[in-house]
């Protein structure tokens, strides 16, 4: 309604149709939403995170034994996301048919945890012998890294963890190496962490300065894109502009 020159008069030019209007705007905006989470899955890929890849190994671990001497590698993570992935410098034994087994587990005052099962353990698998390089020696280490494929998991960390890596085996004997650096303080390694070993039981930090070769993937999750942003921004301007505000209907008199 209008007020002019003393009388009433009747608006003919626009009248608001709240319901319709709150319904398209509501699909409108489910289908920016929907835009823009898949903007987010798109650009969440994983990127290496912690890595320790000396390009001359000088130290092996022995693991397995029947499963009386296991290793680990403590690392501090650096992004936060999902850990979708590990790669390993390890061989093995051409002889060895049991798996190795490995795991991913919290650490308690930087040293890894000591249960093999349990809220501890954050994942575990296994590789079979079949999946590691029979290169064993230490003087032709070999010269790709073994990747493990976690991703299934969706394991959440966040940046600061400081995690461990255990790898085990109940070959007995001796039946796969994981091959690193190990020697005087001079020597680079990796800041982040520290090779553990284990005889049946009790983890013991590596009595020199050495750490396993490893690399660690994370996918970090992306904040919106600008893009998706605006996106939104210019929906709701639209939306309120042609849809709230309809052409009314002429009345006959």
């Amino acid at each position: 309604m209008l007020f002019g020159r003393g009388r009433v008069r009747q608006a003919v030019g626009f009248t608001i149709s709240l319901g319709e209007g709150l319904m398209t705007l509501r699909k409108f905006l489910q289908i920016v939403i929907l835009v823009a989470v898949s903007s987010v899955a798109t650009n969440g890929t994983a990127a290496v995170d912690q890595e320790f890849a000396p390009a001359t190994p000088n130290f092996s671990a022995v693991v397995g034994s029947g499963n009386q001497v296991d290793w680990a590698q403590t690392f501090t993570v650096g992004l936060s996301g999902r850990l979708t992935g590990l790669d390993l410098r390890i061989g093995r034994q051409p002889t060895t048919q049991q798996p190795l087994l490995y795991d991913l587990r919290n650490t308690s005052a930087n040293a890894p945890t000591e249960s093999d099962a349990g809220a501890n353990v954050l994942v575990s698998g296994q590789l079979q012998a079949s999946e590691v390089p029979t290169d064993f020696e230490l003087s032709a280490p070999p010269n790709v890294f073994v990747h493990i494929d976690l991703s299934a998991a969706a394991l959440q960390v966040n940046a600061g963890d400081v995690l461990a890596i255990v790898l085990r085996s109940d070959n007995p004997g001796t039946a796969y190496r994981w091959f690193g650096v190990n020697g005087p303080p001079s020597i680079p390694r990796y800041s982040g962490g520290d090779s553990y070993h284990r005889n049946l039981a009790g983890w013991n930090k590596l009595s020199e300065s050495g750490d396993n070769a490893f690399r660690t993937y994370v996918s970090a999750v992306p904040e919106p894109s600008c893009g998706a942003l605006m996106l939104m921004s210019c929906a709701m301007i639209g939306v309120s502009r042609s849809t709230l505000f309809r052409p009314a209907r002429r009345q006959r008199v």
